[in-house]
């Protein structure tokens, strides 16, 4: 008797009304019915199956997505366990109004705590000068890896080539704001119209921003994908879970971030997985997908749906998040 079993990073997501199959090798998400799902999650044998399934399992073959065997349980599940050295792995820096001396600071403090990524925020120009200091700090500690946001400035363009071509740190950078057409032929800078001048322009929930991998996946398992090991400061040198949030742990003019790090409350956002999530539960993309406990569809409910989020999991529908017209008075609430 033969049976069809998906490959071990093939993994299965229900959703309320389809479900999922995401490929976390090859970074590919499928759509399946529900009574695939079902087949799938029981391990049936393959005799006969209707034509409908048959012809989702060959689909199956063809997209190498799993094998058939007469013994399925000689194949193990992937291991759904995740975990991290760091004590904090990512960073957001506001970094508009923080002089070099208040910059190397926050990075020694990162170094401590194992930090190895940082995205600096810039609503206005990048300052070039500041960061061929700051590189210097950063290629000495922990930290792999940067993305810097800054308001685009074609004056700029000859010296962030420059800073490019000195650090492989910089794994990009995304300049906003432009009302122009570039022609632009680095893979390591990101030139959009977008007008990002606040805090208040992250936390969208989209197909683009999907993470389709075993990192994710499986942190997503047991963690917030967004918050999980993340600290931020804003532009006010608050130090909060992510800039957007209104909650404030103490200000880096007399608070250490290893402080912080150590309040319970601060951690409390690092274990809201999508599973408790209302809505998000019942996602089939929940595990690939980001999500936002700052903008949320009921402010005083710390598990409430990311307001963000255009996608219905019960009708399988997408639509921009800021069309619904219930949500008028939330994006006022928010100042959005």
């Amino acid at each position: 008797m033969k049976y069809f079993k998906l490959f071990a990073t093939c993994i299965i997501v229900k959703g309320f009304k389809r479900s999922s199959i995401s490929d976390l090798e090859r970074n590919k998400n499928y759509i399946i019915p529900n009574f695939v799902a079902d087949f799938l999650l029981r391990g049936n044998a393959t005799i006969d199956v209707d034509d409908n399934l048959k012809q989702w399992i060959d689909l199956f073959v063809k997209e190498e997505l799993g094998f058939f065997t007469k013994y399925p349980d000689y194949y193990p599940n992937l291991s759904l366990e995740w975990d991290s050295p760091e004590t904090i792995n990512n960073a957001i820096i506001e970094a508009d109004n923080l002089n070099e001396t208040a910059l190397i600071d926050l990075i020694n403090q990162l170094n401590d705590l194992n930090c190895r990524y940082i995205e600096f925020r810039f609503y206005s120009n990048i300052k070039i000068s500041l960061f061929e200091q700051i590189l210097i700090d950063l290629h000495k500690g922990s930290v792999s890896g940067i993305v810097i946001y800054a308001k685009y400035d074609s004056n700029d363009m000859e010296c962030i080539q420059g800073l490019l071509a000195k650090s492989n740190i910089i794994l990009s950078v995304v300049l906003h704001s432009c009302n122009e057409e570039i022609i632009n032929d680095n893979p390591r800078i990101y030139i959009t119209n977008q007008i990002i001048n606040a805090s208040v322009h992250c936390g969208q929930i989209s197909q683009d921003y999907f993470s389709i991998n075993i990192k994710t996946f499986t942190e997503s398992n047991h963690f917030n994908t967004c918050l999980n090991k993340k600290i931020a400061i804003d532009n006010d040198g608050n130090i909060k879970n992510c800039p957007s949030m209104k909650e404030s742990y103490g200000n880096i003019k007399d608070t250490k971030l290893i402080d912080v790090v150590d309040n319970s409350c601060f951690k409390d956002y690092w274990i809201i997985k999508k599973d408790v999530i209302d809505v998000c539960k019942n996602c089939e993309f929940r595990h690939i997908c980001t999500d936002c406990r700052a903008y949320i569809e009921e402010p005083n409910n710390k598990f409430s749906k990311p307001l963000k989020c255009g996608y219905n999991p019960y009708t399988n529908k997408w639509s921009e998040w800021n069309s619904d017209h219930s949500k008028k008075m939330l994006i006022e609430y928010y100042g959005l």
